[in-house]
This record gives C-alpha cells, structure tokens and sequence, in this order.
C-alpha cells in the first residue's frame, strides 16, 4: 500500500440548518402543545404522522404511539365509519368541517362535543400528500346553547300554557314572540303573524273592536312610558278583554313591550248582573222605604182623621138635636155632612196607599243562606273594606223571598261599611258569619270594628225613623225588621260587644216535605 487518500467535507452549514429545523420543530410542538384543541397531521394512507400533546391527555396513549397509526385503529371499528367519508372528502382535495361528539378517555370517560376540520395538503405539483386536522372542544358552548334551547322549550312551553294569549314586541316594531291562545283569541291569519309587523297586527286587531280608535291611542301612549298597564276591550261580537302590557327591559334600557290579554266576558257579564241585581235591591230598599213611611204615616193619621170624623158627627148631631133656625141648621148640618165625607176620603186614600205598598208580592223559595249571605264582595272592594265570611257548610234551608232577605244583609253590610269610615283602611273589617241551632233556626251575624253603638240606643234602634246620621231618614234597621218578622224571624243587637257593634237575626228551617211556594 503506497498511501490513502483522505476526504474531509465541512458539514457545519447542514448541522446548522438541522439545529434550526429541531428548533422550528420544538418551537412548533410548543406551541401545537400549548393550544386547547387537537392537532394532527395524516398522510394520504389516513396514517398519523403528528399528533399535539392534547391527544395524549385525552386517548390516554403517548405521542409517539400515534405515529404510523391508521385513524381506524384510534377510533375504533364502530367510531371510524362516522370520519371516513370526511376524511375520504378532504383527500381528494376539499376543505371539510363537521361537528360530532365523542367519548374521550381522559381521567374518566366523558362525552365531549368536538368541532372538526379537515385541511388538504398539497405539494409542489398539486397532488393531496395528506391533510391537518383540527379538533377543537366546543362541549363549554353546546352545553350552553343546549341551556339556551331548554330555556327557550321551557318559555315555548309556559306561552303556551297560560289561559292568556301573549305577544311581544321589540322598540323596533316586530313580533318577537306570541303564543297560540294570542292567535286564537284575534283569530289571526297566519300570514299576518309569519310578517311579523306590529302595525299591522294592530290594524287587524282594531277592526274587531267596539272603540277602535282609543284601542290605538293607548298603544302610542303606552310605547312612550315603562309603566305597567291594564284596561278593558269589548269586541264587536261580544266578548270582552282585560289587555295587561308591562315594559320589556333589556341590560337596562326599554325594548319593546309585552302585551297579555285575557277572557274576562263571563266576569263582565257577572258584574253587570250583579249590578242589576243591586239595582233591584235599591228598588226593593226605596219601596220599602215608602211602605214603611206610608205604615207610619198612615198609623199617625189615622187616630186625628178620626177624631175629626167623630167630631163632625158629633156637630151634626149637636145640629140636629138643637133649636135655631131651619135654615141655619140645614147649613150647618151640610157642612158637616161635606166634612165627614172628605175625611173618610182622606182615610180611604191612605189606607188604600198603606195596602199597595205593603202588599209588594213576595215570592218565597227554598234556598240557601249562605248564598244569600255571600253577595257582599263587590261594594266590600269598592269602599276598601275586608269582609270575612264564615259559613256553616252544613247550614239547612230556609224557605225565603231572597230579594228580602238580600236587602237585610245588604243594609247591616252598608252600616257597618258606614261605621268604620272612619278608621285606617287596615282597621276595616267585617265578619259575616251563619250557623244553626238545633234544626229549627238558622241564624246570621255581622260584626264590624266601628264607633260601635249607646247602649241607651240599643231598645230604639229598629224603631222607625231612628237615626244617628245627619243624612238618613232611620229606615233601613226598621225595614230589615219587617222583612224578618214577615218570614217568622227575629233581629236584634248584642249589647255585649265592645268593639264595634253586632247584629243577628233568625230565620226558620224550611220544614221538611215542604214543597210548595208561597
């Protein structure tokens, strides 16, 4: 061997390009492992060849475990079927994006909720040599989406449930929501409610009305306040509406309006009855008022329209039984006999009246008192006063003209109301109350917290024309009488109570088989 010949070749560029290229690459694997999302690279065989260290913590196997894996052995023969057409999609060059839930196999298996994209890779001449996955964790905002949905079904569900009939309205003029019973009750058509202007909704609203125009000032006047609102609608064909409208009030500003709207025709057709039959019970209160004051006048004129008819008697027997002269005594005696018989007259028309009003037709039925007792709600809201009833469920009938008998308890209600003006609204109240003794009387009782009353009062108090008011004239305890004593009862006050007064009456059990009407 004569000699070797030696090649030394200087690397140091390519060692430097390799240290970059580590360093790229850590500084990439940082970074990959550092994002809250999956991260991989497969070849065209839908073979790993990167994985970020999320797929570690989550599959529970190590990075390196991944490489030269096919995506089936990771997922699985029953998960693989559900990517291979995506992954089939994005190999032959086409951008991919799906979502899909997954089991992960992290600390302990949970169902996680995962947005996927597939990017193609292509090289220099154009072919698909791989794609990048992206897998990103959105279970945080389908949980909160699946939150919003059922606060949504939840509020879906509730619109619908309600007896009224909903709609809402944003500042901007457009239906937001509305429920089923909202169309029903205006029978809207369903083109109108898809369009969704409130305009609109209104014109078709307003033509079914009785007074179309303040139906619309309200809406204007409501929209230009927060205040919460309630009035009545009557329709043309009837029916009437309580309309509820309250601000709609997002992050603290007005933006828009809720309107309710409710059945209330039976309500209304209640009260006006009730009405009617108050009217009727005043109507029944003013004739006996005139009964009762004709009763009376008539027992005063009676005795001096005797007495004068005795005395003209008396004068013409005077006349006849002394001398003078005929002439005169013809006179005198024709006076007299003119006297008497204007004042017999007199007493006919009186006694006539007396009986026309007393002889009102009383139309006596079997009924209940505690229905008759209960009609006391209405003027209790009105004159701000708590009526308290306390009713004997097990109370027999009575056989009863309830006109009558409604205007008792209407005229006891109305002087305790009377009494307690007075006092604080607070200290208003009223207690109704029935019972029965032995099954031969039902009695009824109302007690009020009023000025009370004298105990020097208490022996003249159903007494015609006695009163402690300036403005009545003391007949309603004497009518209340009357109408007790015509159906065999009797009424009196407990002089026992301290605070307020306490008036009852009794009334007869209707007796048994008794079947008639009188």
């Amino acid at each position: 061997m004569r000699g070797i010949f030696t090649l030394v070749t200087d690397v140091t560029d390519r060692k430097k390009v390799e240290d970059s290229l580590r360093r790229s690459e850590e500084r990439l694997r940082l970074v990959t492992d550092s994002v809250p999302a999956f991260i991989s690279y497969l070849d065209s065989e839908q073979r790993f060849q990167f994985v970020n260290r999320h797929y570690e913590k989550t599959f529970g196997r190590k990075q390196e475990e991944f490489i030269g894996r096919h995506v089936r052995e990771i997922l699985g023969d029953d998960r693989y079927p559900i990517y291979k057409p995506h992954l089939e999609k994005v190999l032959a060059g086409n951008h991919v994006n799906f979502e899909t839930r997954i089991t992960l196999k992290g600390q302990e298996e949970e169902m996680r909720s995962l947005n996927v994209e597939y990017s193609p890779d292509f090289s220099e001449s154009g072919e698909v040599i791989g794609c990048f996955v992206l897998r990103t964790d959105i279970t945080a905002r389908y949980q909160a989406e699946s939150k919003i949905r059922q606060r949504e079904e939840l509020l879906r569900a509730t619109l619908e449930s309600t007896l009224g009939g909903i709609l809402v309205v944003d500042s901007n003029g457009k239906l937001t929501h509305s429920n089923t019973r909202f169309a029903e009750m205006w029978s809207f058509p369903e083109a109108i409610l898809s369009a969704g202007d409130f305009e609109v909704l209104v014109e078709f609203a307003a033509s079914q009305l009785v007074d179309p125009e303040a139906f619309v000032l309200r809406i204007n006047q409501l929209y230009d306040t927060t205040d919460v609102r309630s009035d009545t609608l009557r329709l043309k064909d009837g029916r009437v509406f309580e309309r509820r409208s309250c601000p709609l009030i997002r992050d603290g500003i007005v933006d828009g309006r809720v309107w309710n709207f409710y059945y209330i025709t039976e309500q209304v057709r209640l009260e006006e009855q009730a009405r009617r039959h108050h009217d009727e019970l005043a109507h029944v209160s003013r004739i006996g008022t005139m009964g009762e004051m004709a009763t009376s006048i008539a027992h005063e004129l009676n005795q001096p329209l005797a007495a004068v008819a005795n005395f003209a008697f008396v004068i013409e027997n005077e006349l006849s039984n002394h001398s003078g002269t005929e002439k005169n005594a013809e006179f005198v005696a024709s006076l007299a006999r003119k006297v008497k018989t204007q004042v017999i007259r007199a007493g006919d028309i009186v006694r006539r009246m007396r009986e026309f009003l007393r002889n009102v037709e009383s139309h006596k039925v079997s009924s209940d008192i505690n229905e008759v007792v209960s009609l006391v709600e209405p003027e209790a809201r009105q004159r701000r006063v708590s009526v308290q009833l306390k009713l004997d469920n097990d109370i027999p009938k009575c056989r009863l003209d309830n006109i009558r008998i409604q205007q008792v308890v209407v005229n006891l209600i109305r002087n305790a109301f009377d009494a307690m003006s007075e006092n604080d609204v607070n200290n208003r109240n009223v207690i109704v109350a029935t019972t029965h003794n032995d099954d031969r009387f039902v009695e009824v009782s109302v007690q009020d917290r009023g000025h009370g009353i004298q105990f020097a009062d208490i022996d003249s108090i159903f007494n015609t024309f006695f009163t402690t008011k300036q403005t009545e004239m003391g007949m309603c305890l004497a009518i209340s009488r009357s109408f007790i004593e015509e159906h065999g009862g009797v009424q009196w006050v407990d002089p026992d109570v301290r605070d307020g007064a306490l008036f009852k009456f009794q009334l007869p059990v209707e007796p048994e088989g008794n079947d008639f009407n009188r």
